[in-house]
């Protein structure tokens, strides 16, 4: 982004400067004469007045250059919008995943877990069954602990983008 900047910053300079290709250039001279033995020296000023050649085509190219820089960082910086609010919703999509859970499934499974403890001590159901219900629960919260790892993780992603860390 700060290199889109500056080229844009030189390309705004280069073209500052091309304009003054249309002016008239002004030199100051010293030329001298022989006649004999005798020298003379004869100041004066020069004037070049730009008919042909008035810096058009050294103009349109700083001009194209500077609109290419702006273009460019204009590119990078919607770029840049749209990777923040992606990664934004990204984050919040992942929090309302990990809020789900929390909210529902995980009550949910260690309601179902206590239950198949109670019900195999009171010799209604077998080990069996029990070890796949406390196997399905612990499912539950390991899916529910990947959901709030990459509910951090998303929010990394926007500290990021929004360049809180460098």
């Amino acid at each position: 982004m700060q290199a889109a900047a500056s080229q844009l910053e030189a390309a705004g300079a280069e073209q500052s400067l091309s304009g003054a290709s249309a002016l008239p250039d002004l030199y100051f001279r010293l030329n001298y004469e022989r006649a004999g033995d005798r020298t003379e020296w004869l100041p004066g000023f020069a004037v070049s007045v730009p008919i042909f050649d008035r810096g058009q085509g050294v103009r349109a190219e700083t001009r194209a250059r500077a609109n290419r820089a702006r273009l460019e960082l204009d590119r990078r910086l919607a770029a840049a919008g749209a990777e923040r609010e992606a990664t934004r919703e990204a984050y919040l999509a992942a929090v309302a995943s990990v809020r789900e859970l929390e909210a529902h499934a995980i009550p949910q499974a260690m309601d179902i877990e206590t239950m198949s403890e109670e019900s195999y001590l009171n010799g209604k159901s077998n080990l069996g069954s029990m070890l796949v219900l406390r196997r399905e629960s612990l499912l539950i919260r390991r899916d529910y602990l990947d959901r709030l790892l990459e509910a951090a993780l998303r929010g990394v992603d926007v500290g990021l983008a929004l360049g809180l860390w460098p």
